[in-house]
């Protein structure tokens, strides 16, 4: 064979797999990491500002608040005040320590409050007559034998407890709250209370300060209409049974609506 019919050898490359392979290092950053540093330096330029701002202004607060204390409006008008030697000094007028009441009586809704019995024995026609002292108090409503005049109307509240003594003797006690008007001729029931009790046959002025006596009580309330001029009282049957005390026994009404 001739030499000019042969090709040329054929070239071999070896590839070494154990050598380590170094990334070509990048010449430039990318652009999103630039623009995120360019953005938080524009946060902390902002926040330190607004620390900044809000130092100025805390100060100008405390500064104001400064100049409208009391001291310092003493301190600052002490050296005007200064004559001869002496200090000057105007004092406001004191206030009175006294408690003023929220309304007046003018202002005030119609009521009444009565404790206490008078003697049964000077009773009208079992109407119980009230003791107009202590804490009794009326405003608006007039108080006449044992009965209160309404002045306004409107609609009210009608209230009355009595306390009897208890032991022995039994009957029946029937404690009424009446109204007496102008249209009717004679008095009408309102409220009433019926019961069956024991009493003791002593009088009762031997049971006031009788501390094993058993005591009773009988409580009435209702509310009603009533027109100006109308007559509200309590009347009490074996009046002679009633327990005389100025706390247990009362009556009163006051104006809820107009």
């Amino acid at each position: 064979m001739s030499e000019a019919g042969t090709g040329a050898p054929p070239q071999v490359f070896v590839v070494d797999s154990q050598a380590n392979y170094i990334p070509e290092p990048s010449g430039r950053k990318s652009k999103w990491a630039q623009e995120g540093t360019k953005i938080l330096l524009l946060l902390l330029g902002l926040c330190i500002l607004g620390l900044v701002v809000e130092g100025f202004l805390m100060y100008n607060v405390y500064q104001r608040i400064d100049a409208l204390s009391p001291t310092s409006r003493q301190n600052s008008s002490a050296p005007s005040e200064q004559q001869g030697g002496t200090v000057s000094r105007q004092l406001a007028p004191e206030e009175p320590n006294e408690i003023r009441p929220l309304w007046t009586n003018k202002q005030r809704k119609p009521f009444a409050h009565l404790m206490g019995c008078n003697n049964p024995e000077n009773w009208t026609d079992n109407v119980v007559e009230w003791a107009t002292v202590g804490e009794a108090e009326t405003n608006k409503i007039k108080y006449e034998k044992g009965k209160l005049i309404i002045e306004e109307d409107g609609i009210y509240y009608l209230y009355s407890k009595l306390e009897f003594n208890v032991a022995k003797e039994c009957d029946t006690i029937f404690h009424k709250m009446m109204k007496k008007t102008d249209a009717y001729g004679h008095p009408f029931e309102l409220l009433r209370s019926k019961s069956n009790r024991c009493f003791d046959p002593k009088p009762p002025s031997e049971n006031i300060y009788n501390e094993e006596q058993d005591l009773r009580s009988s409580f009435l309330a209702g509310i009603y209409h009533l027109q100006k001029g109308d007559k509200i009282f309590v009347t009490l049957r074996k009046k002679q049974y009633l327990n005389p005390g100025s706390y247990e026994n009362f009556m009163g009404a006051f104006m809820i609506s107009q």
